[in-house]
């Protein structure tokens, strides 16, 4: 039975560094306890545990913008963060969790601000027909944690672009997200703000539980911990291996001949290539299959295997612009 409620509203925009709050946080909560974690990601796109980076978004126009690509211990679908965008987290032990409840706490939130909202299945909140929050779930040890997202005022343009699969032909396992048409809170109530949300999220929490709220203590934080924490959830391996396999193929016609390079990757990296092409150099194939193999599957690495090949200056130079252009 929840008997206190506790509130901590994030200072930083870095997405690993809030990824690990949330994991802490999870495993500070007392029993009768209910910890709410408010944040805020710079320009990201966050995936769900068990889901293909490639399949989701397309990672090198994210890059080549300044943004990130983060993975999340819960699962569900991805999704696009910026400073438009508020996270809530609701932490508890497991015999406390009461996901209802919680989203009921989103939906009061929005009725205080003059929004109608409403739940769909498990997992999203609607206003007017159109999805503003999507839920993921996560507990471990005894502990839980339902987060989401609030679109309050997010580039909607950006989530539109960065939410979108690559050109190449992918096949494998993992979770692919379900597009859904999305509305920002502001549309609906002009001059909504993420501040004036943080605040209605903290009302209708206390409204829902009918208890006082207070801050979470400085004394309960664990510096070195918390740094341990956002060095695994930076992790390549992390973010991009997590044991997924798939194939990944693409082509393309040059003046000197067609290449097409069929792929292998396991853990984020190229297990086996094998390029097919019909290129006067009858070596080209072999070289650029052997070359590939062991690199990791990212635009910068792949180039940087090509521009060893002993190959013509513009053949090297035309590979790498074509593995960039395909939008890994």
């Amino acid at each position: 039975m929840i008997q206190r409620i506790t509130c901590y509203l994030g200072t930083g925009t870095e997405p690993y560094e809030n990824l690990a709050v949330e994991r802490f946080l999870m495993e500070a909560v007392e029993e009768g306890e209910l910890i709410l974690y408010l944040w805020q990601n710079r320009r990201t796109v966050v995936i769900g545990r068990n889901q293909n980076p490639w399949r989701e978004c397309r990672l090198t126009e994210l890059q080549r913008d300044g943004g990130s690509l983060a993975r999340r211990l819960s699962g569900g679908g991805a999704v696009y963060h910026d400073l438009g965008n508020l996270n809530f987290t609701f932490c508890v032990q497991g015999m406390d969790y009461d996901l209802r409840r919680q989203q009921s706490v989103i939906l009061e939130a929005c009725h205080l601000l003059g929004i109608g909202a409403e739940l769909s299945g498990r997992n999203d909140l609607l206003a007017e027909g159109r999805k503003f929050s999507g839920n993921s779930f996560y507990n471990h040890n005894g502990y839980a944690f339902h987060n989401g997202t609030l679109l309050v005022d997010a580039d909607l343009e950006c989530l539109g672009k960065y939410l979108s699969p690559s050109r190449m032909k992918l096949e494998g396992k993992g979770v692919d997200s379900v597009r859904s048409r999305v509305v920002n809170l502001a549309e609906l109530h002009p001059g909504l703000t993420v501040e004036h949300m943080c605040r209605a999220m903290t009302k209708a929490l206390e409204s829902i539980y009918q208890l006082p709220s207070e801050t979470f203590s400085a004394e309960r934080w664990n510096q070195k911990t918390l740094e341990q924490l956002r060095t695994d959830f930076a992790r390549w391996e992390w973010i991009y291996g997590k044991r997924l396999a798939f194939t990944a193929s693409f082509t393309k016609r040059f003046s000197w001949g067609e290449v097409t390079l069929e792929c292998l990757v396991r853990d984020g990296v190229l297990l086996e290539s094998r390029a097919y092409t019909d290129a006067m150099d009858a070596a080209l194939g072999t070289i650029l299959s052997d070359a590939l193999r062991g690199c990791r599957f990212v635009p910068e690495e792949l180039c940087g295997c090509i521009r060893r090949l002993p190959l013509e200056h513009t053949v090297v130079e035309e590979l790498c612009a074509w593995v960039t252009e395909e939008e890994i």
